[in-house]
């Protein structure tokens, strides 16, 4: 009798402790702490066959992004930053220049989001967008989703 009711201290002490352990790890892991840009609050659901990563996001709605393609090379005309979930807006060029990204390789982008001014770590949502010509047409493209927290003026 003695041997089980030891058997059930041990339980019952170590099994809680290792319940709490388990629940703490798993609520850090929620709330984002082992993330990479998720836990800053930046971070972009990709369209497939593009590569975006957010570098820094102002106050103004100035986003700078480096962005890619997986497959095809990519000679960029305008971008533009939308609202989630609003469709593609109008767009206007790069300082009139055209910007190539080779296939597989990334390049710095401007996007201008539809923001008058938001405070040090605000948060935007929105969606990126790209106009390239493809076949003697202008191809507009969503690239991502993302959300971006303030972290310049």
């Amino acid at each position: 009798m003695f041997k089980l009711q030891s058997a059930m201290e041990y339980l019952m002490t170590y099994g809680w402790t290792m319940l709490v352990i388990i629940v703490v790890v798993a609520s850090l892991f929620y709330i984002g702490v082992f993330g990479t840009n998720e836990s800053s609050g930046t971070h972009a659901a990709i369209t497939p066959g593009y590569k975006v990563t957010i570098l820094s996001f102002a106050s103004n709605g100035v986003l700078s992004a480096a962005v890619g393609s997986a497959v095809i090379p990519l000679n960029v005309i305008a971008t533009n930053c939308s609202s989630s979930g609003a469709i593609a807006p109008s767009y206007w060029p790069i300082n009139g220049i055209i910007i190539s990204i080779k296939a597989q390789t990334t390049q710095n982008l401007t996007f201008q989001c539809p923001v008058t001014s938001l405070n040090f770590g605000s948060s935007f949502t929105g969606t990126l967008w790209i106009e390239y010509p493809q076949n003697g047409q202008n191809q507009i493209i969503k690239v991502a989703t993302m959300t971006a927290t303030v972290t310049s003026k």
